[in-house]
């Protein structure tokens, strides 16, 4: 599926909006407390994971770490902390696997050309 949002990749348009209404919610809203802007923000990754799913082939990483970060706001929600750097430890774990399951469906479109043209072809 070859999808385009804005004429652009489509996890780009949901990430940018997903860190804007996320961003929103740290302004102290009078009308949204702080326990409904962290349920909140867990729709926002519930549903930014699901259309990064669905309008992106081959899945992407950010579908992962998208799930991953609202199951630990969820958890937050019901007072089990989790430390944030244990929460980026994960994320970059779940990028490296889905970046090492995915590395071998991708080729190059083209042979590069040399970094230094002079010296010849890199072999």
């Amino acid at each position: 599926m070859n999808t385009r949002l804005f004429g652009r990749e489509p996890a780009l348009i949901i990430a940018v909006i997903g860190a804007v209404v996320g961003l929103l919610v740290t302004f102290n809203l009078k009308w949204l407390d702080a326990e409904q802007g962290a349920a909140f923000l867990v729709c926002v990754d519930a549903v930014a994971a699901l259309l990064t799913a669905i309008t992106v082939r081959p899945v992407a990483p950010a579908v992962f770490v998208y799930a991953s970060t609202a199951i630990f706001k969820l958890l937050a929600a019901y007072h089990f902390h989790v430390a944030d750097e244990t929460i980026a430890a994960v994320n970059v774990l779940i990028v490296a696997l889905v970046a090492a399951a995915v590395r071998n469906q991708v080729t190059p479109a083209a042979d590069p050309e040399p970094l230094m043209p002079e010296v010849g072809k890199i072999k």
